[in-house]
């Protein structure tokens, strides 16, 4: 059993018995300035990704305010930053943790994102303030050889942990392989795509779930 995964180096990259991981990042994380003027007034602050938290400059400026995160993974990554108090919703989507925020009462939350995610929802979610803080820019080569084999069929399952990847991939894909998707809007940005398994809890835990529920099935 091959695994294909398209995470940014230093990432967490799984070990499971009998099955060969094969990790090719096809983005690099690049960190931008942001005003942290925004930073004056809020009351909360919110992150949807370990990338945000590593390149958020200023958590000095934030010990006074409420802390949120998508996922257990992003929790985390800002815990050890010395915040142990961080929040998470139930579902780990961006949709469910701003809602939290809300049903809190902040008055000025603020939400860090990626460019990607923030010029796809800036229409859509507009009861808070971005603060976008990292881009993704694609490494050719990188996606250049990922396609390659996903279209040669010469892994059986492609990981995907966002819509961005979804939406590079999805024309490589062929029936012979198996997707795993982190949640519903990457599940979305791969339409058209048949074989797709999306994981219940939207982390790479739930992911590594799916995965194992896979493997038990093909071993019987």
């Amino acid at each position: 059993m091959k695994i294909l995964l398209l995470r940014p180096e230093n990432s967490r990259i799984p070990v499971l018995n009998n099955v060969e991981i094969i990790n090719i990042p096809i983005f690099e994380i690049r960190c931008v300035k942001y005003d942290n003027e925004i930073l004056n007034q809020i009351d909360g602050i919110g992150f949807t990704s370990v990338n945000g938290v590593m390149c958020f400059k200023d958590f000095d400026r934030i010990r006074l305010s409420k802390i949120y995160a998508v996922g257990r993974s992003t929790a985390m990554a800002i815990m050890n930053k010395g915040f142990p108090d961080v929040k998470v919703p139930t579902e780990f989507t961006v949709n469910s943790m701003i809602q939290l925020m809300l049903n809190d009462g902040l008055k000025n939350p603020v939400v860090v994102r990626s460019k990607v995610g923030y010029e796809r929802d800036r229409e859509l979610i507009r009861n808070v303030v971005f603060l976008v803080d990292y881009d993704l820019e694609v490494i050719e080569h990188n996606l250049e050889r990922a396609k390659s084999l996903i279209k040669e069929c010469r892994v059986d399952i492609v990981v995907v942990t966002s819509s961005k990847i979804a939406s590079l991939i999805k024309d490589s894909i062929s029936n012979c392989i198996k997707i795993v998707s982190i949640g519903p809007i990457t599940s979305s940005a791969s339409e058209g795509v048949n074989n797709i398994y999306e994981a219940k809890q939207h982390d790479i835990n739930g992911v590594l779930n799916i995965i194992s529920d896979l493997l038990r099935d093909s071993n019987g």
